[in-house]
């Protein structure tokens, strides 16, 4: 048979696979679903690594961190609720990071992955972000955009929105099969988490403290902290850096409002939102950012065996 009678030969590999529709796909596609598959992705799996952050007496715990956001959020009030199904919500945060980044990375039902991405992203801008200034600092409003921009340009694609809308028994596979495999990335996380860090509270005083008592010496061991709260209202760590060296702070991030808690194997404050850290032995200075100004400073002195309000 000649060469010009010869038939063009028909690949195998169906459209609707990863293979096809990565084959399909623009560079400018497949460039967004690595980026946004595999950050969303390991955003879930950091949270299941994290021992803390649905154990509610860790520094970490997802509740304190809700606290944190609520108090710059303009749904401040549906946060409140959420704080209250904390453990709940952070679950739920883990596992469909996890759907979303390996529904991406796999090609299933691409579409409406970029859509709850994108919804994801606009819920954590709202509370995580919110209170970033200025607004282009705030990555997750970009990822709002970059979610978007992929829904779209799947979007004029009809037949491959329309095959991802058919319920046929090889979509409930997928579906089924993306939820085990979600579970599955959670339960390895759970298995390799880090320890958790206890959050220390304040200790009661007794009858005999003296006044402006915050916590007694007996019950913060040196390179230890514990939480008390402000004459505000608002939440403080005292922080004991030698026998008699004493020091607190306000425990609200000058970045967002999130509450830092004190590492003591680093011996700094770290916020578990962002990643600010401060050395509380040099009145609180950022060591790291994205905060740029030091945590407010509460002066306080050692009394009669307790930390007291100087």
């Amino acid at each position: 048979m000649s060469s010009k009678n010869r038939k063009p030969a028909v690949s195998s590999t169906p459209k609707n696979s990863f293979v096809g529709k990565w084959r399909s796909q623009s560079w400018a596609v497949r460039t967004l679903r690595v980026w946004l598959g595999v950050t969303f992705t390991y955003a879930g799996l950091y949270k299941a690594l994290d021992g803390g952050f649905l154990d509610s007496h860790a520094t970490t715990y997802i509740g304190r961190q809700l606290a944190g956001f609520a108090r710059t959020s303009p749904i401040s009030s549906i946060m409140q609720k959420m704080i209250e199904h904390a453990t709940l919500v952070g679950f739920g945060t883990i596992i469909v990071e996890l759907a979303i980044g390996l529904a991406t990375l796999l090609g299933f039902v691409e579409f409406y992955a970029a859509i709850a991405g994108a919804g994801l992203s606009f819920m954590l801008w709202l509370t995580a972000s919110w209170g970033t200034t200025p607004y282009f600092l705030a990555s997750d409003s970009a990822y709002v955009v970059l979610w978007l921009v992929l829904a779209f340009m799947i979007a004029p694609n009809k037949q491959r929105v329309k095959n991802e809308l058919a319920l046929d028994r090889r979509a409930v596979v997928r579906v089924g099969f993306l939820g085990a495999l979600s579970l599955a990335f959670f339960g390895v996380g759970k298995l390799f988490a880090s320890a958790p860090i206890d959050a220390k509270k304040a200790a009661t005083t007794a009858a005999s403290a003296p006044t402006g008592a915050l916590v007694a010496l007996k019950d913060l061991p040196v390179n230890s902290s514990a939480d008390i709260t402000l004459a505000s209202g608002d939440p403080g760590v005292v922080v004991r850096l030698a026998e008699d060296k004493v020091c607190a702070f306000s425990a609200v991030c000058t970045h967002n409002g999130c509450t830092v808690a004190y590492d003591s194997a680093q011996k700094v404050f770290l916020c578990p939102c962002h990643g600010a850290a401060f050395d509380p032995a040099n009145h609180a200075q950022v060591l790291q950012g994205p905060a740029n100004r030091p945590l407010d400073e509460v002066a306080v002195k050692i009394e009669k065996g307790y930390v007291v309000t100087a």
